[in-house]
């Protein structure tokens, strides 16, 4: 084989196996559970933009939410973005956004999905 036929090879195995993790198109699960005093405000919006109002991002929930109360929906990317109010001030005192991605496995350089596809996040909004 040429050197010119073996870098072809090389770019195209290494196109397919990028290609290949991130399966692209299907659903990604979310579920986002809260642990409260009290209920709270909770925003959650598919995108990888802080705060989880943004313009990039997309919202899924805007409301409020009890304490043991999970949220579950499909998203079509790989990252969401949660942040909440606190239990002490639930109608003004915002926690920092965060952002959560799908599980990966990694082994040195190279990424793929883990088995379980499942994006999971636990809130807190209790101040301790």
């Amino acid at each position: 084989m040429t050197r010119s036929r073996r870098t072809v090879v090389v770019v195209l195995a290494i196109a397919a196996s990028a290609a290949a993790p991130s399966q692209a198109g299907e659903p990604v699960p979310v579920e986002v559970s809260l642990r409260t005093r009290a209920p709270v405000r909770v925003r959650i919006s598919e995108g990888a933009t802080v705060p989880c109002d943004a313009s990039t991002n997309r919202v899924l929930f805007d409301g409020w939410l009890a304490d043991q109360a999970v949220f579950r929906t499909t998203i079509a990317s790989e990252t969401i973005c949660v942040e909440h109010t606190w239990d002490d001030y639930p109608r003004a005192g915002w926690a920092p956004a965060g952002l959560a991605h799908r599980p990966k496995i990694c082994l040195g350089r190279r990424c793929v999905p883990a088995p379980d596809p499942t994006i999971r996040v636990a809130l807190d909004a209790t101040r301790h």
